[in-house]
């Protein structure tokens, strides 16, 4: 009964730190996403041959209402997003209901791309455009959280026959098929996300395969346990993107009741928590702004 209380206080946990919604990007947030091709079972393929870029550049109105444009490049002519040689692909908006709306170059109405609304149960139509899959319908089998560059992110995701599947996280989209790949397998043949990148600073992936972006903004929020399980101290190593900064070192239970707040500093940092019950918590690094870093340990005698 001890391990399921635990697990479940860890899920209720990880959907309480990711209360905050994070909206789609607009063309003012200088968005890019890299999506790589895979090649089963020989994979991965080169990246000269298989990554694609996606940028935001501009908006147009459609209908009267606001859309953010977007463009792709393909490896062979660019190692990076690059507006003056990219496709133009579509425009979308995101509405008040966290669903995200496209408008591809040869249709008349809005396809619906993602549903950020959507819970445990719900079931997601995928609209096959340009590709071969279909139309199909397909439930949502599990909504949890993911931390994305510090702050924790809802995910959704959503179950496929012959083991496809697919994986939306809130403000980035797709894991699998980026804009206009498909979601499906074509032949041995699948898509996933590489990276993601906002405002110059890496959010998601490994950019591994050349953005254009500077050293410096690639460097990743970095959070270590010094020990873990932990007895009496807790022991760690920080250092953020968010330089000059007043932090706050946090500890919240597994209900996500926060139970300690101190001012720290980048570093090596301890606290003492040997009056702590036995149990899972999370420790965080916060600023005005929220949580910038989190990680969870055990306590145990």
């Amino acid at each position: 009964m001890k391990k399921i209380s635990l697990l479940v206080g860890l899920f209720f946990s990880l959907n309480l730190l990711s209360q905050t919604y994070f909206p789609f990007p607009t063309s003012s947030d200088s968005a890019i996403w890299n999506s790589v091709g895979y090649q089963f079972p020989a994979f991965p393929l080169p990246s000269t041959s298989s990554s694609t870029y996606y940028g935001l550049y501009g908006d147009t109105i459609i209908d009267g209402l606001t859309y953010s444009k977007f463009y792709g490049n393909w490896t062979g002519t660019e190692s990076a997003f690059n507006i003056t040689t990219a496709n133009y692909l579509g425009s979308y908006r995101e509405d008040t209901l966290k669903k995200v709306w496209c408008r591809y170059p040869n249709d008349s109405i809005d396809i619906l791309k993602y549903d950020f609304g959507l819970n445990l149960g719900d079931t997601f139509c995928f609209y096959p455009y340009s590709q071969p899959c279909g139309y199909y319908c397909f439930p949502v089998l599990l909504v949890d959280s993911i931390l994305v560059s510090g702050s924790y992110r809802r995910q959704i995701h959503l179950g496929y026959s012959a083991g496809q599947k697919d994986v939306w996280i809130e403000g980035i989209g797709s894991i699998v098929g980026t804009w206009d790949e498909p979601w499906c397998f074509v032949g041995n043949f699948e898509y996933s996300l590489d990276c993601y990148i906002e405002n110059s600073i890496q959010v998601y992936g490994a950019c591994a395969y050349g953005t254009g972006i500077t050293e410096e903004s690639k460097k990743e929020n970095n959070f270590k346990l010094i020990k873990n399980p932990i007895v009496s101290t807790l022991e760690f190593d920080f250092f953020t993107k968010k330089s000059n900064q007043q932090f706050y070192c946090c500890i919240y239970s597994a209900i996500g009741k926060q139970i300690y707040k101190s001012t720290c500093v980048e570093g090596k940092s301890s606290i003492d928590v040997s009056t702590f019950k036995n149990g899972i918590y999370f420790v965080s690094i916060e600023n005005i702004n929220g949580v910038i870093i989190s990680s969870k340990f055990i306590k145990m005698d």
